[in-house]
């Protein structure tokens, strides 16, 4: 899979395989580098994904969830990664993410999007300033329309009144 995305992104042979061994270590699958993606697990699979991304040593990186299926271990080290890069490589790194905790953690600038719209951007402080809110979830819950009230054990209690 590194291979082939190295050759689609015109990675030279003689840096591609280097590069191929030092992503596979970083990730920790340096000795399954043999065995086929169908055998890996989900969080294995994600490792790869992110390796993929990073073949061709790209100016800007785009990443969605890129921790989700990661065990703890991995996925600090993802995050350090990510740092890592942005702050040492100057790379431009966009996170998709609905793990707001990870979204303050490590970016400068956010942009909430609602129903496929742009809806809010700026830093984390400019957005809670924005909308009176004391937290990330209460601006994002306030920006994207707040949230609708409902009877959340309404399905246990008429199971209950059924009985």
């Amino acid at each position: 899979m590194l291979e082939f995305m190295g050759v689609l992104y015109d990675v030279p042979n003689d840096i591609l395989h280097e590069r191929i061994d030092d992503l596979l270590k970083l990730f920790s699958l340096y000795d399954r580098r043999d065995y086929l993606l169908e055998g890996y697990s989900r969080g294995m699979k994600q490792k790869v994904l992110i390796a993929s991304a990073l073949i061709h040593d790209p100016p800007i990186l785009f990443l969605d969830e890129p921790t989700s299926m990661l065990d703890p271990r991995a996925a600090l080290m993802v995050k350090d990664l990510i740092k890592k890069l942005a702050d040492s490589a100057g790379k431009t790194i966009f996170i998709c993410s609905h793990i707001l905790p990870f979204v303050e953690e490590l970016c400068d600038r956010i942009g909430i999007i609602n129903q496929g719209r742009l809806i809010a951007v700026g830093t984390i402080e400019d957005i809670i300033g924005q909308t009176g809110t004391k937290t990330l979830e209460e601006a994002f819950i306030a920006v994207t329309g707040g949230v609708e009230e409902k009877e959340l054990l309404a399905w246990r209690e008429q199971k209950d009144a059924d009985s």
